[in-house]
């Protein structure tokens, strides 16, 4: 903000304001400095000055050389005013008092057109025609009073002030562009500039404040730029934490899923193990029956042969006693002879009978035991065969739950990663919601602080327009009264007080039209910046909109992919599993017939031999019995 310190006329009353702070000199010439509390704020402000209905400014003046051109044209103009005029004018400048600091320096974006070395052709005009004249003493009460409300630090300004009326040789030129210091960036600072110049003949100084804030302008900047870098930070460390916890997730998923599969496995080992130990116990117990079968058997077959073997020895007998009996009924002088010739025979005969009947009987024997161990190993082969179908069943449904089970993760795991992409998502939707309203935050602000800036120039144009336009108009009235001077010389005085009445009440009616134009003119262009504002914001929300829906639109697509990924993926497997069943039976199959084919060569084998050593036994048998004749008593 900048604050124009000026030498002013200002007569201070009992109703002067509290936040002013006086100065006066002994002297008639005195400084007085304004400083209001509204003026002293810690943000900077940009004021304007609307200058739209004025031409530009000229280049700069260079005052000390057009002194003396001023001093001449007034002159001049003087000498040809009659002395009646120029009591008039005397007059009337005694009752309106001398050009004020805001005729001479008005404010133009923190600076006057005289602090900024320029001039205005109005206002040039003016400043010939009128003197500056000092104001009188404050009274002594007044004199060197600091308003309590201005702080202390602002009382040196007066006491530094530069001193008036000092002689135009010994003034310094002053550089036209002056650009302020901040003398610490962490606190509030003030930097003055004192210029001195001469208008009219009247040396003029004139204190320019300029109030530095803490370095707002790049705090806000700063502080967006600190939050986009945490919201970036936040986005960052959000996702690694979504990405550490899906990566997480899926590993236990996977240990969840080897678990399931181990817990299958095991469950069908120990089923296995179970059946194993259940068939070598029932193996054992049927090899124990098997052995005292044969026990028994073999205990119950020797009783029996031994039965028929003292039944075949008896008959032997028999059949001895038959053959003496037979011998007894030949002649006696024959009976010796054949006796022993037939003793002999009979006795071979015996023996080999006897002979052929034990090896009988042990043939017998065997092939009643091999039989058995058939008999046994038929059941062996039946009981193996349950057994094997037993854990073929197991594997079948170890199969069928490892499928169930592989579908069953499939689908889980699509799950999952249907969740984990959903969530990625939606955490992008947050960031960019929350993006989205950090923009729109800032956009809103940038649009406020643009409102609330334009409002305040606009406000301190308004303030400073009837000011311009009163020194314009008198300006006017005075090139009007010149205009009346040199036109009309002869008239009389009522006649010039009557025109330039009515040409004030012209002036007056400009001046309020201006006035409403101007307001007409600021509520156009508030009313345009708010409907830019609006505008910008309505783009910013179909922009945000468009992104929200192109996410949503990505987010579908990747979506129906990861299904259609899924259906492929599950149809070959579908497809895989007929051929891994036919595998599956192709190898029960062969076990089986491996199995058949070991116990029915065997079995083959065994019956094959005891069927051909039986019938050679009975054709020898047969044969001895009819060289014998004896066919009829065996």
């Amino acid at each position: 903000i900048f604050i124009l310190f000026r030498s002013e006329q200002v007569i201070l009353g009992e109703h002067s304001m509290p936040s002013l702070l006086h100065s006066s000199s002994i002297d008639n010439q005195k400084t007085v400095v304004h400083l209001s509390n509204e003026q002293i704020n810690a943000e900077p402000t940009t004021i304007h000055l609307s200058c739209d209905d004025l031409p530009p400014p000229e280049p700069p003046v260079d005052y000390d050389v057009e002194d003396n051109i001023i001093r001449e044209k007034l002159q001049k103009e003087t000498s040809k005013v009659t002395p009646e005029r120029i009591s008039k004018t005397e007059d009337k400048r005694k009752r309106s008092g001398s050009v004020n600091a805001e005729n001479i320096s008005g404010t133009t974006n923190g600076g006057g057109y005289l602090n900024q070395r320029h001039s205005h052709p109005v206002a040039d005009n003016l400043l010939q025609k009128q003197n500056v004249r000092s104001s009188p003493p404050l009274p002594a009460k007044e004199q060197g009073i600091v308003h309590p409300s201005v702080p202390s630090t602002t009382s040196n300004l007066i006491e530094k002030s530069n001193q008036i009326n000092r002689p135009q040789q010994h003034k310094e030129r002053q550089p036209s562009v002056h650009v302020p210091m901040r003398k610490s960036p962490h606190r509030a600072t003030v930097t003055k500039r004192t210029r001195t110049y001469v208008v009219d003949g009247v040396e003029v100084t004139s204190t320019t404040m300029h109030v530095l804030g803490e370095k707002q302008d790049l705090e806000l900047r700063k502080k967006e730029l600190r939050d986009l870098k945490r919201i970036q930070r936040e986005e960052a460390r959000q996702q690694q934490e979504l990405n550490a916890r899906a990566e997480q997730i899926r590993e236990q998923q996977e240990r969840k899923f080897a678990f399931e599969m181990q817990a299958i496995q095991k469950s069908y080992e120990s089923e296995v193990e179970a059946i194993s130990k259940a068939q070598k116990k029932k193996m054992e117990e049927q090899e124990k029956q098997q052995e005292e079968e044969m026990r028994n058997l073999a205990k119950r077959i020797r009783i029996d042969q031994e039965r028929d073997l003292r039944l075949f020895r008896d008959r032997l007998r028999q059949q001895e006693k038959i053959l003496k009996q037979e011998v007894g009924m030949l002649p006696k002088s024959q009976r010796k002879p054949v006796m022993k010739q037939r003793q002999e025979s009979f006795e071979k005969y015996q023996m080999d009978k006897e002979a052929e009947f034990i090896n009988q009987l042990e043939r017998n024997k065997e092939n009643f035991l091999q039989k058995a161990q058939d008999r046994h190993r038929e059941r062996l082969c039946l009981l193996e065969r349950q057994f094997l179908e037993q854990k073929h069943q197991l594997e079948r449904g170890l199969e069928t739950a490892q499928w169930e089970l592989e579908e069953a993760q499939l689908a889980e795991k699509h799950a999952l990663l249907t969740q984990q992409f959903r969530d990625v998502f939606h955490l992008q939707r947050t960031h960019m919601l929350a993006r989205h309203a950090k923009e729109g935050e800032h956009v809103r602000r940038i649009n406020q602080a643009n409102e609330e800036n334009m409002l305040r120039a606009l406000t301190i144009d308004r303030k400073a327009l009837p000011k311009v336009l009163r020194n314009e108009s008198k300006t006017r009235t005075m090139m009007f009264r010149k205009s009346l001077e040199v036109d009309l010389p002869g008239e009389s005085s009522e006649t010039w007080t009557a025109k330039i009445k009515i040409f004030e009440e012209k002036e007056k009616q400009r001046i309020r039209l201006k006035m409403d134009e101007y307001d007409l003119k600021c509520k156009r262009k508030l009313a345009q910046l708010v409907e830019n504002n609006q505008n910008v914001l309505r783009e910013l929300e179909e922009i945000h909109n468009e992104k929200r829906n192109m996410l949503l639109d990505n987010e579908r697509a990747k979506l129906a992919e990861y299904e259609k990924e899924y259906q492929q993926v599950l149809s070959e497997w579908k497809s895989n599993l007929s051929s891994r069943k036919a595998a599956l039976e192709a190898k029960f199959s062969e076990e089986l017939a491996t199995q058949e084919r070991f116990y029915s060569s065997e079995m083959t084998v065994n019956s094959g031999v005891s069927s051909s050593s039986s019938s050679s036994s009975c054709a020898q048998a047969r044969s001895s019995y009819n060289v014998f004749g004896l066919d009829q008593h065996l």
